[in-house]
């Protein structure tokens, strides 16, 4: 119950009512300088005042709201607004200013979120919803250093990963890590020390393109097969990126943690064994027609990502086409209910893909024309 809540409040900071509005920048400007002064509502009004009525780069401005920022003693309200302003007005030059602000606030994470529950003067949930906060303002308008920006978000996935683990943050972190533009080599780099840092995470999206390419695979198979020696955590993220490319090299290691069955739970076997049906069925590629056709397991997401990897692969769309709708042939009407829940799903990725159009819709059953994608 208490990481429910917790959650919920980091996405959404208390709402605070509104206050006499600052006649004028310079007004809003002495609030800020000020802040023990001022009531909550009050700093509110003006940060959100500053970031409205001050030009891009106003030094002043971003000084002030960068102090509100940082001051461990203002409420979240004022912290998170002071950083929506800042990042409204935000310049080249006080870029970095920003990410070292945000490196401030990892630190007052890090020193308050044990005694948080305890201490009710505690920092960690405005600091908190600063975090979220900015992770909601991405992408950024002005690019900061690449190294000081993606190093912070590969900082976050991680101690969310393994210390904060608030559930959303690295997940999303590690996303926007993938889908910065910046060199495909440097997003690589930063990506790979997440995945080497957690072996349970195994990604999804953008990032999993990004280490499938021959560099990021060489890495992904050192940390697999590494994480086999007795006493180490098994690599399960490197293992199903490996996986969903096809990767043979690691299919004897594979075999032999189902062979062995100690270190394993019931689900490690299945996922495993998972594991190993998708690299099988990737040699030749055309098993994923064989299975895109057939009955197996159609309530299953496997034929949406066998559909999906068959298109990366470069089989013919006319081929691809053809295997779905014969599986679509299959299932006629509502009354097929261990297929209709997966239904939407495939028939979106069809769509996604380019193996189906709007055109293509009268060739389907009549249970599936008119399909929109989810």
């Amino acid at each position: 119950m208490v990481k429910t809540i917790t959650i919920a409040f980091l996405i959404f900071p208390l709402a605070v009512p509104a206050n006499a509005q600052p006649q004028n920048l310079g007004a809003a400007l002495a609030k800020l300088r000020e802040p023990r002064t001022a009531s909550t509502a009050e700093l509110v009004d003006s940060v959100r005042f500053v970031g409205r009525a001050s030009e891009p780069g106003n030094a002043e401005a971003l000084k002030l709201l960068m102090s509100c920022i940082r001051d461990c003693n203002l409420p979240a309200p004022v912290r998170t607004d002071a950083l929506r302003a800042a990042v409204g007005i935000l310049d080249a030059g006080h870029a970095s200013e920003l990410l070292s602000a945000l490196r401030g606030i990892t630190e007052e994470i890090e020193r308050t979120r044990k005694d948080a529950l305890a201490n009710e003067t505690s920092s960690y949930y405005a600091a908190a919803s600063v975090v979220s906060a900015f992770m909601e303002l991405l992408p950024l308008k002005v690019r900061p250093s690449p190294d000081l920006f993606l190093s912070l978000l590969r900082d976050w996935a991680v101690l969310d990963f393994t210390e904060w683990r608030w559930g959303w943050l690295g997940p999303k972190a590690f996303d926007a890590i993938a889908n910065q533009d910046v060199d495909v080599a440097v997003r690589r780099t930063y990506l790979l020390e997440v995945m080497n840092a957690v072996p349970a995470f195994q990604p999804s999206g953008a990032a999993v393109k990004l280490l499938s390419d021959v560099i990021a695979q060489s890495a992904l198979r050192v940390m697999f097969l590494d994480s086999l020696k007795e006493g180490s955590r098994i690599h399960y993220g490197a293992a199903s990126i490996l996986a969903r490319t096809g990767d043979e090299v690691i299919m004897p290691a594979l075999t032999k943690l189902i062979e062995e069955g100690d270190r394993k739970s019931t689900a490690d076997v299945d996922m495993i064994q998972y594991y190993i049906w998708q690299i099988g069925v990737q040699h030749p590629a055309t098993k994923l027609l064989d299975f895109i056709r057939s009955t197996e397991h159609p309530n299953s997401e496997a034929r949406v990502w066998a559909l999906t990897r068959a298109a990366e692969l470069g089989l013919s769309r006319e081929q691809i086409r053809d295997a779905l709708l014969a599986h679509c042939e299959r299932y006629t009407s509502p009354a097929d209910k261990t297929w209709m829940t997966m239904r939407p799903k495939l028939l979106a990725a069809a769509m996604r893909t380019g193996v189906l159009s709007s055109t293509d819709d009268r060739l389907l059953p009549p249970a599936d024309r008119g399909m929109t994608i989810p």
